[in-house]
């Protein structure tokens, strides 16, 4: 089959959907699929969305040069807008703006401003139509599902990302380094966890993996709350080093609130370590059963230093938990993933 892969995205960024992306470009040329690798630049600025949004509808993909393209997966707002017969979603990225964030940290689309009431109405309105003209829509999480069911009226399939390769250090010794992966953000709740670390005993260590504009404020936060080695920021490593990090850790954290994506805590499981996720994570809640195979708690500095001090302590929690965390984790391939996506794709011979 001839495929386009359509993406926005930010540029000068590394982006974890891009890297996704990518990987999916080459499973499908992997499985003797012609593919291309269609982007546009993405600016995440909610007011300037719906502009964005018509400059991909004005692109209709159905052929390339005049040869038949028969299939178009689309992975985020604006893409999916773009033209094609068999388009395909995944994994859904919708405009938070649009249905349960109205601050970003970009710029605010304010409740009761009638002009930003009005912007985030012909978002979502976009944002339906888009998906509506889908032949299939599928998310990478259940939570996912069910609010696009709930707010929208469309029906998808949750698909989850094939995880990393497990690490060698699945079955290797429990560490004292708590891990915490993502964008140095606002909403990654990185701020909790240094703060988190003053409640939670020593030899107890948070490492805080990636980059973004809170790195500065972050690094002052733990300065001011004297935690000086305790807390390492370890900036933006490549996967080997990744995997290396989480297969020494005693446990992942996964915080951000309303995730679509469980990136981090497959991650963690995938190595044989517990995750601790917070009740409003949202994707991670998929996978991880409180006490069973990882920890839930609540968004407080309290409630996660007593899940780091819980793991931390006396007995073989940590380690029960994440030999249950890697027999649970999704088993999903490349191959079973690219197969569901064009499974209604028609075959023109």
């Amino acid at each position: 089959m001839r495929i386009i892969v359509a993406e926005a995205r930010v540029p000068f960024t590394r982006e974890t959907g891009s890297r996704r992306t990518l990987a999916l470009v080459d499973a499908c040329r992997g499985l003797g699929h012609e593919v291309d690798h269609v982007r546009l630049p993405l600016d995440e600025r909610p007011h300037t969305l719906l502009e964005q949004a018509s400059r991909w509808a004005l692109l209709n993909l159905a052929t390339s040069n005049g040869r038949r393209v028969d299939a178009v997966i689309a992975t985020n707002f604006p893409s999916y807008v773009v033209r094609h017969p068999h388009k395909v979603v995944w994994p859904l990225r919708q405009p938070r703006v649009a249905h349960d964030v109205f601050r970003t940290a970009l710029g605010d689309v304010v409740p009761g401003v009638e002009a930003d009431d009005r912007l985030r109405e012909r978002l979502m309105a976009a944002d339906t139509a888009a998906l509506a003209s889908c032949a299939a829509v599928f998310t990478d999480s259940m939570g996912a599902t069910a609010r696009l069911r709930a707010t929208r009226g469309i029906e998808s399939t949750p698909l989850s990302c094939p995880p990393p390769p497990a690490d060698p250090r699945s079955d290797g010794p429990i560490g004292w380094d708590a891990v915490i992966l993502g964008p140095l953000e606002p909403s990654s709740r990185v701020g909790l966890a240094i703060r988190a670390m003053a409640v939670v005993p020593e030899p107890v260590r948070l490492v805080v993996v990636g980059d973004g504009p809170a790195r500065r404020s972050l690094q002052g936060l733990a300065h001011d709350l004297m935690l000086g080695a305790r807390v390492e920021f370890g900036g933006r490593p490549d996967g080997p080093e990744v995997a290396r990090l989480v297969g020494d850790a005693l446990c992942v954290l996964d915080l951000a609130p309303g995730q679509e994506e469980a990136e981090a805590t497959l991650t963690g499981m995938r190595a044989g370590r517990p995750v601790v996720t917070t009740a409003d994570s949202g994707a991670p809640q998929d996978h991880v059963e409180h006490g069973r195979n990882g920890l839930v708690c609540e968004a407080t500095p309290q409630g996660i230093g007593a899940a780091l001090a819980q793991l931390a302590g006396p007995g073989d929690l940590a380690r029960s938990l994440g030999q249950a965390a890697l027999k649970t984790v999704p088993h999903v391939s490349w191959t079973e993933l690219v197969g569901h996506l064009l499974a209604g794709v028609p075959d023109h011979g």
